[in-house]
């Protein structure tokens, strides 16, 4: 199983197949998630925990001509 490359204050983004994208800082995150909404795009979100009982903030911007961006975001 692959090791997700997180740390705190750090977003994890994904695609569609749960590839990992990369980091980045989740204040940068949150900056696009915000920008991707003013452009129309469509966001889907959801609050859950992981495994450890941790609450974390998941989105998707869908993108029908590439792929959808997935974003993990730690509660702070």
């Amino acid at each position: 199983m692959k090791t997700i490359p997180w740390a705190p204050g750090m977003a994890v983004n994904f695609d569609n197949h749960g590839s990992v994208w990369g980091t980045e800082p989740a204040t940068q995150a949150l900056l696009g998630i915000v920008e991707a909404r003013l452009e129309g795009a469509p966001v889907d979100e959801w609050n859950v925990t992981d495994r450890d009982g941790s609450p974390l903030r998941i989105v998707r911007i869908a993108d029908p001509g590439f792929l959808d961006t997935i974003v993990a975001i730690p509660a702070a």
